[in-house]
């Protein structure tokens, strides 16, 4: 495929295209230190294409992400890393395959606002969660245009680690949080597209959650729980090690450890 120069936080997403982008964070300058995030996309015929700069805002974030969705709509994000500080900005990219101007979502001067994700429906909804100091903010993109940042609703006490979120292909989303000082453990949130967070739900999975097309969302760990498409319940398997998960339509995939063992499920 070809060798990518040094690069901060690489991310890289898959679509039913077949033209998965990948995006990064390259340092252009070292002194006064600038970067700036980059893309390329390709295929499984000719590799990689011409990488192209989507921002040059000149801002070494130290991390981002990416979602693509079923018909080739990508978002990027930006944000701090570990437990520093910087504003949360997304990227999008049209149908066609240009990127638009960064949108700030999440404006700076929020103590320890970092490590922005995000998840992309076919629909084109979006929706990003970043950790604050002791919380969780969110931002919803719905016909092209950006929600205000707001708290995620539920948490009790504190929240840490990582947030995570997935979104199907018609909107609807969950968001997964660590809450640490308060009933402490992790948490799934539902949020119908257009409409609002509902009660939270303990599990006993890790903050990783995956989404098929049709609405199935799995959250990884050494229990893995699957709330199937149509359903409001989660339900539950435990493996002999922790689960990476991931979505497909009409399938579950579970990567076990420590071994690479693989599990499937169909699911709507």
């Amino acid at each position: 495929m070809g060798t990518f120069p040094a690069s901060v936080c690489p991310a890289l997403a898959s679509t039913d295209t077949a033209k998965p982008p990948l995006v990064w964070e390259e340092i252009t300058n070292p002194s006064p230190i600038a970067c700036a995030l980059k893309a390329v996309t390709g295929n499984a015929a000719s590799g990689f294409g011409t990488a192209q700069p989507i921002s040059n805002a000149t801002t070494c974030y130290g991390w981002n992400n990416l979602a693509v969705n079923s018909g080739g709509q990508a978002i990027a994000v930006e944000g701090a890393a570990g437990i520093l500080s910087a504003a949360v900005v997304a990227l999008s990219r049209d149908l066609t395959g240009s990127w638009g101007a960064p949108v700030t979502i999440g404006a700076s001067g929020v103590y320890r606002q970092r490590q922005p994700k995000l998840g992309l429906g076919n629909d084109g909804t979006a929706v990003v969660v970043w950790l604050i100091n002791g919380g969780v903010r969110y931002a919803v993109r719905s016909g092209g245009s950006w929600s205000t940042a707001a708290t995620l609703p539920g948490i009790a006490g504190t929240a840490g680690g990582l947030a995570r979120v997935a979104v199907h292909g018609s909107g609807n989303s969950v968001a997964i949080f660590e809450q640490v000082s308060i009933s402490p453990g992790n948490y799934a949130t539902y949020r119908p597209v257009g409409g609002t967070w509902q009660t939270k739900v303990q599990l006993s999975s890790s903050v990783q959650v995956a989404a098929t097309p049709a609405g199935t969302f799995v959250a990884g760990g050494t229990t893995v729980s699957t709330r199937l498409a149509g359903t409001s319940n989660w339900t539950t398997h435990t493996f002999s090690g922790g689960a990476i998960v991931n979505a497909a339509p009409g399938l579950a995939i579970a990567l076990v450890g420590p071994q690479v063992n693989v599990s499937t499920a169909a699911v709507p």
